[in-house]
């Protein structure tokens, strides 16, 4: 599903996204990740606080036509989000179990993850200033963060953030110094 949308991501990216991979919409100025989460991120809410409501849907994993239940919500875009079960046939009786999907009227499923819970490396990740676009499989977006596995891949993302940082820096830095040799060397 990613490599062949991957391209149609890229030219048509909707304004909601916060990164690529993580769907998220706007309320009050505020973007969600996971509508079981208030906008502060430290209370349970449920998600028809942020509009979502529950409707009969076509199954978007399966091709056969299925039809289950979802919590769905609208947005100004015509674009549509959905909670769902990992099967996508029933409506999530909480965060744990949710799916988030994202739908557009034109090209059908346009993507699909876990919820990021609060405390897994999925919602670790989005606050990494340079990693927001790193793909993590749904086994690893789900892996909390203070497991003993948790805590490694935690230091090795901040590993990995500081190096990307520290290769911005030297890149702009090696752009700033070209930029000036060529101006020496085409003004003297």
């Amino acid at each position: 599903m990613r490599t062949a949308r991957a391209a149609l991501r890229t030219e048509t990216k909707p304004l909601f996204y916060e990164a690529p991979e993580m769907i998220s919409f706007f309320h009050d100025g505020t973007s969600i990740t996971n509508p079981y989460e208030s906008e502060c991120g430290r209370f349970e809410v449920q998600p028809a606080h942020y509009g979502f409501v529950e409707a009969e849907t076509t199954v978007t994993i399966h091709d056969d036509g299925r039809v289950g239940r979802a919590l769905v919500k609208t947005l100004d875009t015509g674009n549509q989000i959905r909670l769902t079960t990992e099967d996508g046939l029933s409506v999530p009786a909480n965060a744990k179990e949710a799916w988030i999907e994202l739908l557009d009227p034109t090209h059908g499923l346009w993507e699909r993850h876990p919820v990021p819970l609060a405390g897994t490396l999925a919602a670790y990740v989005k606050t990494l200033t340079h990693l927001t676009e790193i793909e993590l499989d749904a086994t690893l977006q789900r892996l909390e963060t203070d497991s003993g596995c948790g805590e490694a891949c935690v230091k090795v993302l901040d590993k990995a953030n500081e190096f990307v940082a520290l290769a911005y820096d030297v890149r702009e830095e090696i752009l700033a110094a070209t930029a000036r040799q060529l101006s020496i060397f085409y003004y003297g």
